[in-house]
């Protein structure tokens, strides 16, 4: 006598994790990138605005008043946008 053959259950299907236990379809691509911008990434962001590419300057600024001096000294990495209304603020607070 032959065995009948074994036939799929209907009700059987392939596992399927749920949709929160896996990973963000991005996932890969974010940990392979640095979290935040001109983190150890090897370009600066503007620490104003955060665009790239941006400089590491140090920009400084001098008021001689009539009987003391002051001075001041902003640094970080600017983009050329920020870093020029920055030097243009503080010339403007050094000759007034």
């Amino acid at each position: 006598m032959s065995t009948p053959a074994a036939q799929p259950n209907p009700h059987a299907s392939a596992y399927t994790p749920p949709p929160w236990t896996m990973p963000a379809p991005d996932a890969a691509q974010a940990s392979a990138s640095s979290p935040h911008p001109g983190w150890h990434s090897g370009v600066l962001a503007c620490r104003i605005c955060g665009a790239q590419p941006a400089a590491a300057v140090t920009v400084r600024a001098h008021q001689g008043l009539l009987l003391m001096m002051r001075f001041h000294k902003i640094e970080g990495p600017f983009c050329r946008s920020c870093g020029t209304a920055l030097v243009r603020e503080l010339t403007t607070k050094t000759l007034w």
